[in-house]
């Protein structure tokens, strides 16, 4: 197994599996009621009651069985990948892309891709443990792909990062969840050993002073030497934050 020793393990759909289980509880609840009333029903209403009590009986079966089907998808992460319910791998080493989809400021999507693949793996909120599931799989990423990036930026390439533009915007108010996010408009930012170009604008890493990202306003705000700020949007960029990584460590060395 190439995502190294198994730290977690994670289902799909888990918050939904929870609201069909409760629902599922609460038909069989009646049908334990009915049960218990049936005796002292009278003859002409005894009929509806064995209607109600089957009609609750299976349909609460029938929602528990559903709830432990859409379940049945797990993910594992690893120390050093990702597994999917497929059984398909994306090792940490092998990660191009990753992308966040919020929701009121609130990440609610993530996907990852492999170098020169341009399909996506993806988990929304459903699924159980998702917070943990999202840092780990970040943190594993950036510790590995960061540090390569970097020597690559300081031999003289330039790393593109997508961004949303105006037509993905619009966009947004109709994407339902991480699959279609990932097919919006972007446009593309630059990222060298010496500045970050975006749309019109340049940040030149010896710069900056500072760098904030706000939960208020969904922005990263760069604090220059001439007293200036400049901001691009960072929930919509995608991979994130490895771009705020490799910012991080570039303003270090520069320093």
């Amino acid at each position: 197994m190439s995502i190294g020793n198994v730290v977690s393990k994670h289902r799909e759909n888990s918050a939904l599996a929870i609201v069909i289980m409760i629902f599922a509880t609460m038909l069989l609840a009646c049908a334990v009621l009915l049960i218990t009333v049936r005796g002292n029903a009278r003859p002409e209403g005894l009929e509806m009651v064995n209607h109600a009590l089957i009609g609750c009986s299976v349909v609460g079966v029938l929602l528990f069985a559903a709830a432990f089907y859409i379940r049945r998808g797990v993910w594992l992460l690893g120390t050093e990948g990702v597994q999917g319910p497929s059984a398909r791998e994306w090792p940490y080493r092998e990660i191009a892309e990753t992308c966040q989809f919020y929701r009121h400021g609130m990440p609610v999507g993530l996907a990852w891709r492999k170098t020169g693949s341009q399909e996506w793996g993806s988990v929304n909120a459903q699924l159980s443990g998702y917070r943990r599931f999202m840092d780990t799989l970040m943190q594993g990423y950036l510790q590995t792909r960061a540090p390569i990036l970097i020597d690559e930026l300081e031999r003289g390439r330039t790393l593109e990062f997508k961004v949303i533009g105006a037509m993905g915007q619009l966009q947004k108010n109709f994407v339902l969840g991480i699959d279609t996010y990932l097919k919006v408009s972007t446009e593309t930012i630059q990222l060298s050993q010496y500045a970050l170009s975006f749309g019109n604008d340049e940040v030149r890493i010896a710069d900056i002073v500072a760098m904030d990202v706000s939960a208020w306003t969904s922005r990263i705000s760069f604090s220059l030497r001439d007293g200036t700020t400049k901001r691009l949007a960072y929930t919509a960029l995608f991979d994130a934050q490895m771009l705020l990584a490799l910012l991080e460590e570039l303003v270090a060395r520069k320093v």
